[in-house]
């Protein structure tokens, strides 16, 4: 099987390291294989896993997404789900650390005014 050479910087946006890599600055907290991020346009988190941890295969992005959720409220409802497999240490672990707000300012003022009223 090719292994994909896909790069882990976004060249459209100033060579910033993508969602998927290590450093990626967006990250909101890590543990255990797994991490909470801020999209690079703040308009969603996404739910990651390490891609390195008991996968088969050589997966070219050291994260991967298994969850994508765009309402601040169901975050910490989505990453709870048994189906999403993250152990229960691990999952304490991420909910203590998570911000009481996660929204950014950016997200805030880039966001549609008939939104805004929605959001409080």
């Amino acid at each position: 099987m090719a292994e994909s050479s896909a790069p882990l910087i976004d060249e459209a946006d100033n060579r910033k390291p993508r969602e998927t890599a290590d450093d990626y600055a967006g990250t909101l907290v890590e543990f255990g294989g797994w991490r909470i991020v801020r999209c690079k346009d703040d308009i969603q988190w996404i739910v990651q896993r390490d891609a390195r941890r008991g996968c088969a295969g050589r997966d070219p992005r050291p994260w991967r997404g298994v969850a994508y959720v765009v309402n601040e409220r169901f975050l910490r409802e989505v990453i709870s789900r048994p189906s999403l497999g993250v152990p229960a240490t691990t999952l304490s672990v991420l909910l203590a650390a998570l911000p009481e707000r996660i929204k950014t300012e950016a997200a805030v003022a880039s966001a549609p005014r008939d939104l805004m009223a929605h959001h409080g």
